[in-house]
């Protein structure tokens, strides 16, 4: 090996009489004797090395070399720099050997100089500060300078560092005379070092037996004796390259056990090093005799040593039936890589800390553990501590800057010996950079299941790190210990082949298996209901002598829940979960583990590593998702080794929540599509192959993504994203970005930048920050700047407040900030960004003022306001003067906006954002403030202007003419910041520029203005990503996918196994203990064989086999099941006949994604074609699936096309005029088919309108018109030509059941379902509903309808029912004709009719004494028909309801009504605060006992009933209680009273069903077109156990003529033929807003006792109309009838149907200047004309 110190050409002998000459001076003024040339020089690196700088000084004299190279002949340059040298006697440079000298050789081989005697300082560094070998270094070996690029203060430094190291060796000969002389002894040989040592010493160097003697009495007792016996044989004799090696190798031992390392320049380029103290204090000579190693390679000895523990555990026991633990500790003090597995509670701490500890002491080296939970780590580094251990240090998100700038310390300088460190850090530069200063001993993998995706908890972040060590120390073989209490057989055998192929490494196994003798397991089978009281009881039994408890909960809300009621039953109990503030978090892991808390109510978060050893039970409330991390959790009880107990509290509808829990966390195919399109779309705007991108961003720029931007878990989801990408190729994920900032300095010195700092008159906190960063700048290596990284390491600065400080050092004339920004801005086309800046400003604004109304009172930090999206846009568009549902105002608009309101402001202390914003459902933000509401007026304003001025700055820069959706700008930070301070307003009210111009950048880029690309990362973190050009043009495959979905479908076997104990458990727990063993020791195949036997399949699907059953098996007919289970992708249209159970089908198919397929909830829409049938899709679908339901959009085709624009009615109502509905559906077609000016990029409208959906599912499909087929159009994407765009639609309809072609629906759509979008077709045409008879009458009346679609397809009884007799359950009660059904030629007068009618329904009600009235129907052609059978009804006290159009309570909207409009005030009350239901329906329910038959307050709380049971909330916000009730209002309730006889046209009967129906035929129906025909058949097939038809005589209707000829049906003429009745002769006329003058009262002064008779009005009050007047019954006026109203001949008497509440803001303008009130009420009014008024002669 050539010697790192060769000597020199030179004439040594000179060198050493001047040594001998100045023996007896003193240390510092040796230099000057020696007369040294200390020389440093400046290269570029991207210039081949070239030297533009050299600098040199003499020790003996004030000459000096300052030389630029650039434009000097290299002669010149020779002769400059040796006239200087000339005399001098010794070179001397800081790690001058290694990098001045070479280029000096190379470039100017010609200077004398390079012939001197060389003393580098940097490697007498490590001989002179052992302890320190860093002092006054930087980066490890570059010297710590207060200037940059100034080669002579570095060549005075150097001799400065000379100066402290003669210092340092002059203390050590008065501290440690024997080492320096055996240090002399082994130096003696390199003739600089000699003499320096003589000189030191005043003696020559030692004679070999002195150095043997002082070598074995100085290191005899911390090294090997049978290696240093050995120092006289081969170290005194050895090489001078050997006894250099051993010079630093005994200098380190000598300081060694703490707070020293040796640098690693050393290492590398001394690796005798290395090897020297291996042989002298790591390999065991086995020799009795030698103190050292009998003491020192003792494991029992090392384990008393450091932890005070005696012996290891004896279980689990190793194969030899020797300790387990001792083996793994004897293994890792070897070096061996291994994998154990040991059970919670095993000792597997011990196993890798103790390993780490000795090789700390022995070598010096650092043990890295890679651990996944910031409190695991905090409790290993706390027992660590309370072990008297101290050179532990952790490195995790959690660190302030000033605490991880420590820690960082700690680890370069040697002062820590075990970093426990989060996988995620190891794309830190700084980090890296840390570790890369010291040896590393092990890399330990704690909870090392996180590393395989056999695992339960697979973390693709470990995965890096084995990458990252194949990158970082690829030099260095270096062992692996992997750790974990859980792993299955596929776990160990996917861990040893991840570490074999990607490290070569082998792993030793030790596998201690999972169980522990001092736990006992119990599983206790308990409903939700039960679970609080039998945990309070639990924990009073278990904790009566003391000890602690945990109670695991599956989600956050629950551990809260938990938490609270167990405190209130006396106990006092914390929560602990992911979601809390981490000093939070802190405190209360702090406060149980120091016994204030005896229990916590915790998520897994708490799981993995806790260790408080009186935990004396382990509770589960929910069923965790699998055994391992029940093993794990439940592990954290016993840990003294005493008894303890584990409780599982067991629902069987806990296992869904897991299965829902897991599904919630997963990534789908389209995530992976959208995020890779991102990624493309930003290489190929920036036309870079790598880019730098946070994960938010990311998302925002991904189109089609299920990942929620505003969910906790988005960034999370990214990155797991990210890391898949590059495991399939595409990319590859380096360290994370820093923002790295370019600064040139403009001042010459450090002196001089901290003298204008403290010339500035700074507070002393930002004085010390600033003095920091220009400390940090001058150090920096970097050409091309510092990042964040650096600076928080170096300047405890945290990286949001680099970029301001920065500013400031530049108005001090300090530094010149050079930051390049690139922007993307539009111009002159549509969405341009002035115009929309413009349109921002007016948005905000009118936001801002109606948040203030909402809640004038919020303070910061006080109660949240919640803030409905719908109601809010169309508010704001009335204030903004826009359309209805103009889409420059939509929720996605909002939301953006909102968003930039909850970022941080300002700098400092005072850096925190103006309000937080989190999601409450699809419609619903709630809203804390965090400043109060003028601050945040003004702040915005500021913004808005600093954006304004901003922008025009920007636009300056595009050629003249310039018309682009895409313009660049590049531009320099300093630009802006000149554009703001140049501003004359502006620069009066911007205290901090920096501040204002990221915080307007930021806002315009989030809110669509600008783009802001290079640059970006100043002000967010972000990664650095590089793509594969190549790779990067394929798709994202199945095959790409498949190891990812292998995984999922791993978690889902890990429940049902889960689940499987936990039966098992309830019912024996020795078979649930067998089955743990099976599960951790048999192959998978052999478990799953023997404990899921004939139930394989069921592994394959996220639910319980109960669960699968009640889907697909209940529904017990091949055809559903089998539309049911479809494959998730493709079309499908399903023509079902009446009472097929198509319904149901839509339902069991959505609850099958759901629950089976674990589709997301907001990834499904159902479009129903009333309120009525979508409420009761959705009550179905909770009553199946429960929770799994929430978050499913179930919507009418109004109702989506409302939240697709944002329009609430609740809003809309209020203003002038009503909601058009045709031109709203048309406003959402326009938005989803990009024909609308609300996005300016066409390909990006759906994505956003629709993020997320994936499935479509439309009922009654062909009763859709041409809009209403436009918009399911629009939302299935059928026009589109990218296949992962396009939704999966499955239609229901039924082309015999088109009735609505005079409404324009057409059933020609459907009809072209199959053409269009290339789908299946399923005919159900199984009746479960109609009885036989029934079925085959139906039949008949459609089969001879043209051009039908199931013409080869009849309906028919199902299956089950197919033996029963054809009439039913009536064929027994039906004494007469046995359940036929009834022909009955009748009177085609309504009048006459009316009585047969009334018989038939009383022959009914006779047959079947139990029978409701309610579940007799009377359908007819038309309104009118019915009417003389209501009037026969009224007289023979029959209850009864007409539920059609027509109908009095039909022409009044519920929230137009009296009652409506008192819900309404109420909700408004509350403005963005939260309302009770419970409360709501209280309130009802007390004024329905005051009025019980007013059917408004009945249908107002069956509409609050439904949002209750739809949204399973307790507290909802009022806005959308409003805007619920709103949308119910526009239809009418069609089921009405449980005990009415219901009267109703065919029409309105369409989607109900009733056992008994009578269909009425009084010549009014039209027998031309098939219309008709399809409308009998939908009243007949109503229908469930009995139907009557009526066939008018004389009449000539074509569908009835030979209906009595078919088998099943019997044709009868009625009993007698009545006479017509006067008394029948009624006419029900209604009044309703369109008939009566509504602004009669609005006309009269408030003080008018008009008003007051108003009110004392309410439903059913007797009303009489004579003329035009409306009068009460003692003839008070209350109204008048309209214009276009005939008047009243006669005095008329009726009863109120309603009071409309109108107000002046709703009036149209012409009318306003007449009236006198702004609120007021109009009576509407049904009349009874009586008999008299319409027959002849009455």
């Amino acid at each position: 090996m050539r010697s790192v110190l060769p000597h020199s050409p030179a004439d040594l002998g000179n060198v050493k009489t001047a040594l001998d000459e100045q023996s007896t001076a003193a240390p510092r003024r040796i230099l000057a004797g020696w007369a040294a040339f200390s020389i440093d020089i400046e290269t570029n690196p991207a210039d081949g090395d070239r030297i533009f700088k050299i600098g040199a000084v003499r020790s003996d004299s004030d000459a000096v070399v300052s030389l630029s190279t650039g434009r000097v002949d290299p002669r010149e340059v020779v002769r400059r720099v040796d006239d200087v040298a000339r005399g001098s006697k010794l070179l001397v440079g800081h790690n001058l050997r290694r990098h001045d000298l070479p280029q000096l050789r190379r470039q100017y081989p010609t200077l004398g100089l390079l012939n001197l005697p060389i003393l580098d300082t940097l490697e007498l560094s490590a001989i002179a500060f052992p302890a320190n070998p860093y002092h006054r270094l930087v980066k490890g070996y570059k010297l710590l300078s207060d200037s940059r690029n100034d080669p002579v203060k570095d060549a005075r430094l150097a001799l400065d560092l000379l100066g402290d190291e003669v210092d340092a060796l002059v203390e050590m000969h008065h501290t440690d005379p024997d080492w320096l002389s055996l240090l002399h002894f082994l130096l003696r040989d390199e003739s600089p070092l000699d003499g320096l040592l003589k000189t030191v010493r005043g003696n020559s160097a030692p004679d070999g037996a002195y150095a043997i003697a002082v070598a074995v009495n100085r290191f005899g007792d911390i090294c090997c004796g049978t290696r240093l016996s050995r120092f006289a044989e081969t170290d005194v004799k050895a090489s001078a390259d050997h006894r250099m090696a051993l010079a630093y190798a005994l200098g380190w031992i000598r300081v060694s056990g703490g707070s020293s390392v040796l640098p690693m320049w050393v290492h590398s380029a001394i690796p005798e090093v290395r090897t020297l103290i291996g042989e002298l204090r790591e390999h065991a000579c086995g020799q009795a005799g030698c103190r050292y190693c009998r003491e020192q390679h003792d494991p029992e000895g090392l384990l008393f040593t450091h932890f005070q523990k005696s012996s290891f555990r004896l279980t689990p026991a190793a194969a030899d039936g020797t300790s387990l633990q001792r083996a793994i500790v004897v293994a890792g003090l070897g070096r061996k890589s291994l994998l154990a597995v040991l059970p919670t509670g095993g000792g597997k701490s011990i196993c890798y800390q103790l390993p780490a500890l000795v090789h700390y002491w022995r070598t010096g080296q650092l043990t890295v553990i890679v651990s996944p939970l910031q409190s695991l780590m905090k409790d290993q580094v706390d027992n660590l501590v309370a072990a008297g251990v101290n050179c532990a240090v952790t490195i995790n998100g959690l660190l302030t800057p000033l605490e991880r700038r420590a820690a960082l310390d700690k680890i370069r300088l040697g002062d820590a010996g075990i970093v426990l460190v989060s996988p995620e850090q190891f794309r830190s530069r700084t980090f890296t950079e840390a570790i890369r200063m010291r040896e590393i001993a092990t890399w330990v993998f704690d909870e090392a299941h996180c590393l395989s995706k056999w695992g339960h908890d697979f973390r693709t972040d470990y995965l890096y790190v084995s990458r990252f060590i194949r990158e970082h120390f690829s030099d260095r073989q270096v062992p692996v210990a992997c750790f974990t209490a859980t792993a299955k057989l596929e776990v160990i055998e996917d861990l040893c082949a991840h570490f074999h192929d990607g490290l070569g490494l082998k792993l030793e196994r030790f596998l201690g298996g999972h169980e522990r003798e001092n736990l006992s397991y119990l599983v206790i089978p308990v409903s939700r209901a039960e679970k609080a009281q039998r945990i309070v009881e639990l924990l009073r039994h278990e904790l009566k002598d003391g000890g602690a408890a945990v109670i695991f909960c599956a989600t956050r809300k629950t551990a809260q829940t938990m938490a609270e009621l167990v405190t209130a039953a006396g106990t006092n109990c914390g929560c602990f979960h992911g979601g809390l503030q981490p000093e939070l978090k802190k405190d209360v892991q702090q406060r149980f583990m120091q016994g204030e808390l005896s229990v916590i109510a915790a998520t897994n978060a708490f799981g993995m590593g806790v260790d408080k050893p009186d935990i004396r039970v382990v509770i589960h409330a929910d069923i965790p998702g699998s055994l391992e991390n029940y093993l794990q959790e439940a592990g954290r009880a016993g840990r003294d080794g005493d008894g303890a107990r584990c409780v599982l509290l067991f629902d069987e509808q806990d296992v869904e929540t897991q299965f829902r829990l897991s599904a919630s966390s997963q990534l789908t195919k389209k995530d992976f599509d959208s995020l890779l399109g991102a990624i493309r779309s930003r290489v190929r705007r920036l036309k870079n192959p790598e880019i730098v991108v946070s994960a938010k961003e990311l998302l925002a720029d991904s189109e089609g993504s299920n990942i929620d931007i505003d969910a906790p878990d988005a960034s999370t989801k990214v990155t797991t994203a990210i890391a898949w990408l590059e495991r399939s190729g595409f990319l590859k994920r380096n360290e994370n970005n820093s923002r790295v900032f370019p600064a040139s300095l403009r001042v010459p010195t450090l002196e001089e930048a901290q003298r204008r700092i403290a010339a500035a008159d700074l507070p002393e906190a930002k004085r010390q920050s600033y003095n920091a960063m220009v400390a940090t700048l001058f150090r920096s290596l970097s050409p091309e700047g510092v990042s964040t990284d650096e600076l928080m390491l170096d300047a405890g600065i945290p990286p949001e407040e680099c970029f301001r400080i920065m500013h400031k050092l530049e108005e001090l004339g300090i530094l010149a900030n050079d930051l390049g920004l690139t922007v993307r801005v539009s111009k002159g086309v549509k969405g341009a960004s002035d115009i929309a800046l413009r349109n921002l400003d007016r948005l905000e604004r009118e936001l801002l003022d109606l948040m203030t109304e909402h809640a004038p009172e919020a303070e910061a930090g006080g109660a949240a306001q919640h803030l409905s999206i719908r109601p809010i846009c169309t508010e704001l568009r009335r204030r903004l003067e826009l359309p209805d549902s103009d889409p420059s105002v939509s929720p996605q608009v909002l939301r953006s906006c909102l968003r930039s309101l909850s970022d941080n402001f300002g700098s400092g202390t005072e850096r925190r954002s103006m309000m937080q914003i989190r999601g409450v459902g699809p419609d619903t933000l709630r809203v804390t403030l965090h400043r109060p509401w003028s601050q945040i007026r003004t702040i915005c304003e500021l913004r808005r202007s600093v954006a304004q001025v901003l922008l025009a700055r920007l636009l300056v820069e595009l050629p003249a003419g310039a018309r682009e959706s895409s313009l660049i700008v590049e531009c320099k930070a300093r630009d802006l910041l000149d554009a703001i301070d140049d501003d004359i307003v502006l620069k009066g009210s911007v205290r901090d520029p920096a501040t204002a111009l990221e915080s307007a950048l930021l806002y315009m880029h989030e809110n669509k203005v600008v783009e802001l690309d290079k640059g970006r990362s100043v002000f967010r973190s972000a990664m650095t990503i590089k793509t594969d050009p190549v790779a990067l043009k394929r798709r994202f495959a199945k095959d790409d996918f498949a190891p990812l979905h292998e995984f999922y479908r791993e978690r889902t076997l890990q429940t049902h196994v889960m689940h499987e104990y936990a039966r098992l458990g309830a019912e024996d727990p020795d078979q649930a203990r067998d089955l743990v063993t099976a599960y951790f020791s048999w192959p998978r195949k052999r478990f799953v064989r023997e404990y899921f036997k004939g139930r394989v399949d069921l592994l394959e699907l996220a639910t319980t086999d109960e669960s699968f059953r009640r889907i697909v098996h209940d529904l017990q007919h091949p055809v559903q099941q089998a539309l049911v289970e479809m494959p998730e992708q493709g079309n499908h249209l399903v023509l079902a006949g009446p009472g097929s159970g198509k319904t149901r089908v839509i339902v069991h198919r959505i609850a099958y994604l759901l629950r089976v397929r674990r589709v997301a909830p907001e990834r499904i829409i159902a479009l129903a074609f009333n309120r009525s049938a979508a409420i009761e899709l959705r009550r179905r679908l909770v009553a199946l699936v429960g929770d799994d339901a929430r978050g499913v959009t179930v919507l009418t085709y109004h109702g989506m096309a409302l939240r697709l624009t944002g329009t609430s009615l609740a809003v809309a109502d209020r203003g002038e005029g009503t909601v058009d509905f045709s031109r709203l559906l048309q406003d959402a077609i326009d938005l989803l088919e990009g024909e609308s000016d609300a996005f300016s990029d066409a390909d990006e409208r759906r994505d956003r309108l629709l993020q997320g959906y994936e499935y479509i599912f439309v009922d009654e499909y062909q009763d859709i018109d041409e809009q209403q087929y436009a918009l399911v159009s629009a939302l299935a994407g059928r026009r589109l030509t990218d296949p992962d765009a396009k939704l999966s639609i499955m239609a229901v309809g039924d082309d015999d059941q088109n009735i609505y072609s005079f409404k324009g629906a057409s059933v020609e759509f459907i009809r072209r379902f199959q053409a269009e979008y290339e789908g299946s077709v399923t005919y159900l045409v199984e009746n479960f509903r109609s009885t036989q008879n029934i079925i085959a009458a139906a039949n008949h009346v459609i089969q001879r309808a043209g051009d039908r679609m199931k013409v080869d397809h009849p309906i028919r009884i199902d299956t089950r029912r197919a033996t029963e007799a054809p009439g039913g359950r009536w064929t027994a009660l039906d004494d007469d004709h046995n359940g036929k059904v009834r022909l009955i030629a009748a009177p085609a007068d309504p009048n006459r009719q009316a009585q047969v009618v009334f018989d038939e329904i009383k022959r009914i009600r006779a047959a079947d004494p139990e029978l409701s009235l309610g579940d007799i129907a009377v359908l007819a052609r038309t309104h009118r028909s019915l009417e003389p059978l209501r009037a026969l009804c009224d007289i023979e006290g029959l209850r009864c309801e007409v539920l059609t159009r027509e109908a009095a309570r039909a022409q009044l909207a519920l929230m137009q009504s009296r009652e409506g409009w008192m819900m309404a005030d109420l909700l408004r009350a509350r403005k963005a605060g939260l309302v009770r239901i419970a409360a709501i329906r209280r309130w009802l329910k007390a004024r329905l006992r005051r009025t019980p038959d007013n059917p408004y307050w009945d249908e107002l709380d069956a509409a609050v009933a439904e949002l209750a049971g739809v949204d399973d909330m307790t507290s909802v916000p009022a806005a959308e209680v409003s805007d619920t009730l709103y949308e119910s209002a526009t239809e009418s309730r069609r089921t009405g009273h449980a005990g009415a006889l219901k009267l109703m046209t065919a029409h309105g009967a369409k989607g109900l069903e009733f056992k008994h129906v009578i269909v009425m035929d009084c010549a009014d129906w039209r027998w031309s077109g098939e219309d008709e025909r399809r409308l009998l058949y939908v009243a007949m097939t109503r229908a469930r156990e009995t139907l009557t038809v009526m066939r008018a005589e004389g009449g000539r209707n074509p569908y009835l003529v030979d209906l009595g000829t078919v088998e099943g049906v019997v044709d009868l003429l009625p009993a007698c033929r009545p006479e017509k009745r006067r008394d029948i002769a009624r006419r029900y006329m209604t009044l309703g807003p369109g008939d009566v003058d509504i602004g009669f009262a609005g006309r009269i002064a408030l003080s008018d006792q008009t008003h007051s008779r108003i009110s004392g009005i309410s439903w059913g009050t007797e009303i009489i109309v004579s003329g035009r007047q409306i009068s009460t019954s003692h003839g008070g006026a209350v109204g008048r009838l309209a214009a276009k109203t005939e008047p009243r001949p006669m005095v008329t008497k009726g009863t109120a149907t309603g009071i409309l509440v109108r107000t002046r803001a709703q009036t149209a303008p012409e009318f306003q200047s007449g009236l006198k009130s702004d609120r007021w009420e109009t009576v509407l009014v049904e009349l009874v004309v009586e008999s008299e008024e319409l027959l002849p002669g009455g």
